[in-house]
């Protein structure tokens, strides 16, 4: 039997069968074997009467499925909000990476794949990462709650199939949030007079503000009108205070 050593079949190398002569049927070719390199291979057969004629060639890519990623991170998108998962390639093992998988636990513990996270979209298999938002996490099939931890896996494929998946995302990842809580009402400040009133307020933080910092409040007033049915915004900032003169 012959092989190309990865030259398209330019030039050949006996592998076994003329010095000694041999009747085995497979062999095995490690030595200054390149990953991703396309070897040829033809083999003949011998009798008394000398040598037949060569097979055709056969092909053989020097790759297998990928390697097994090292677990995903999620974290906190910090302008969508969503849940960013992001992940490292693992070896290619000889061939190009195609797709991934990305799997997000329910939590029931059902993994399942998301849209949002389409691992045959060049855009999600160019940057290693998507993000999901926290609505989809909340809803069906996932139904996660408040403070609930991410649960994540990927595993990559190439031309020879999808490699071995990776840990789970681990648990210093991300976490449900939500929007705020409902607040206590504003206060009236000591300062107030006849013409001026300053309104306060308690501000959020921790579990309270959703376990996200608050960007804004926004305080709305009835204008003096207890029979409004909707009242205007007096202010839409990250203030815990607010002047109204000439009332």
């Amino acid at each position: 039997m012959q092989y190309d050593n990865g030259t398209y079949a330019t030039h050949w190398l006996d592998v076994v069968g003329l010095a000694p002569d041999s009747l085995a049927t497979t062999v095995i070719v490690s030595s200054e074997v390149v990953s991703g390199t396309v070897y040829g291979f033809r083999v003949r057969a011998k009798n008394i009467f000398g040598w037949g004629p060569y097979s055709n060639v056969t092909e053989i890519k020097a790759a297998r499925e990928p390697g097994k990623p090292i677990a995903p991170v999620t974290s906190i998108h910090p302008v969508a909000g969503g849940v960013a998962i992001n992940w490292t390639a693992p070896d290619a093992r000889g061939d190009t990476i195609t797709a991934y998988k990305i799997e997000i636990a329910a939590k029931n513990g059902t993994w399942f794949t998301e849209s949002y996270c389409n691992g045959t979209d060049p855009d999600v298999i160019t940057a290693k990462g998507c993000v999901v938002p926290m609505s989809t996490l909340r809803a069906e099939p996932y139904l996660y709650v408040f403070d609930d931890l991410v649960l994540v896996r990927v595993q990559a494929a190439n031309f020879f199939g999808f490699g071995v998946l990776s840990e789970v995302s681990e648990a210093t990842g991300a976490r449900i949030r939500v929007v705020p809580s409902k607040m206590a009402a504003p206060t009236e400040d000591p300062s107030c007079t006849d013409v001026t009133l300053t309104m306060n307020w308690i501000a959020l933080s921790g579990a309270a503000a959703g376990n996200s910092p608050v960007i804004a409040y926004s305080l709305y007033w009835d204008e003096g009108d207890a029979q409004l049915t909707e009242f205007e915004e007096l202010t839409d900032a990250l203030v815990t205070s607010k002047v109204v003169n000439g009332v």
